[in-house]
């Protein structure tokens, strides 16, 4: 089998999927085929991929994680020449958006940044927040870029995007710039170079612990949930929120047109 998961990942590769997503399938597809117990892909039926979702259910899994997993593992057999039929379960979607950030959270991370004199945690959030980048675009932007109204970045799928650079963010990346190590032509660096994103995630989390925010909703994708989310409270049209964060499609922008729990709460409180 180590044959056709090579094949399988310079398939992948070849269709310019991303690093994270090769990775996810790859990992998705060996823990298939633990279950499976070696059994030859030529013998798997509808009966062993029920079998497996059910299991996964047991172990805690998501709906959504699990359908996730059948897409990779329903890529992985049709690559061998097989063909199984590997069904979606359906999930009952929320009405509103759940565990997302606030302005005022943001802004009292930021405050807190500021106070302890770490400007580029101050720089970092305020990037995501004002421009609504993945993180993975956020630190490919280079020293070059900071004077730039708008700069051209690899986005998701291996596709080049245009990202607008508020002019307050400007000012903010000019403020760290005077504290910044200069260690890489990357503008968040630190004494190693480049900063990860897991150091980003540190920086992300240990400021909102300090500003008193849920740690759990201190993730660097949530700053790019409220970018959006106020584009859409700001009445920008679906098509121009899908084109400002990079989203490929519609439905995927029209999820911030939705409320917070707390803001439908809010509503029927007020009955």
């Amino acid at each position: 089998m180590e044959r056709e998961m090579e094949g399988f990942k310079k398939e992948l590769i070849h269709q310019r999927k991303d690093n994270k997503t090769i990775k996810s399938y790859i990992r998705d597809v060996e823990l298939f085929l633990q279950y499976i117990d070696n059994k030859p892909l030529s013998d798997i039926d509808y009966f062993d991929i029920e079998d497996y979702k059910t299991f996964l259910l047991q172990q805690g899994y998501k709906v959504t994680s699990i359908n996730r997993k059948m897409v990779a593992i329903n890529r992985f057999i049709t690559y061998c020449g097989y063909k199984v039929e590997v069904r979606q379960e359906k999930v009952h979607m929320q009405n509103f958006l759940d565990n997302t950030l606030t302005t005022d959270e943001v802004q009292a991370m930021v405050d807190k940044a500021e106070e302890l004199k770490d400007y580029r945690a101050k720089a970092l959030i305020l990037t995501l927040y004002y421009t609504g980048m993945r993180i993975s675009e956020c630190l490919s932007i280079t020293v070059n870029n900071i004077s730039k109204d708008y700069i051209t970045i690899l986005g998701k799928g291996k596709k080049f995007r245009n990202v607008l650079v508020p002019k307050k963010l400007k000012s903010v990346w000019n403020e760290y710039m005077d504290y910044r190590v200069d260690k890489s032509n990357k503008l968040f660096t630190g004494q190693k170079g480049a900063i990860t994103r897991q150091c980003a995630d540190l920086i992300i989390k240990k400021y909102a612990r300090l500003a008193g925010v849920d740690v759990k909703k201190a993730h660097m994708h949530n700053l790019r949930h409220v970018f959006c989310k106020n584009l859409a409270d700001n009445n920008v049209s679906i098509d121009v929120i899908a084109e400002l964060a990079g989203h490929n499609s519609l439905d995927t922008s029209r999820i911030y047109t939705r409320k917070t729990k707390q803001e439908l709460l809010n509503i029927i409180e007020n009955l």
